[in-house]
């Protein structure tokens, strides 16, 4: 079998995609609390609720009601039954 020959470019040149870097440290910066960000007391919140907020409040809302009839019912349970003498 054989040998695979590389693929090479007609002018024989190796292909090289040149991309730039981006230095993400600056080494200039000078520490200090005039310079540091604050960012105690902010509070970030999305313009539109998601999908997935939209069911969880749909949800507890139908909770929400089912609680509140369940309390009815015990209420009605213990009005209709008086509390039996301790035995």
């Amino acid at each position: 079998m054989p040998e695979r020959q590389p693929i090479r470019a007609a002018n024989d040149d190796i292909l090289q995609v040149d991309t730039p870097v981006i230095d993400m440290q600056d080494v200039e910066h000078q520490e200090s609390g005039a310079t540091r960000v604050n960012t105690r007391g902010l509070e970030v919140t999305a313009a539109h609720p998601s999908p997935v907020e939209e069911a969880l409040a749909e949800v507890e809302h139908d909770l929400d009601e089912e609680d509140q009839k369940i309390r009815e019912a015990i209420a009605e349970f213990e009005q209709e039954f008086p509390k039996a003498p301790p035995r």
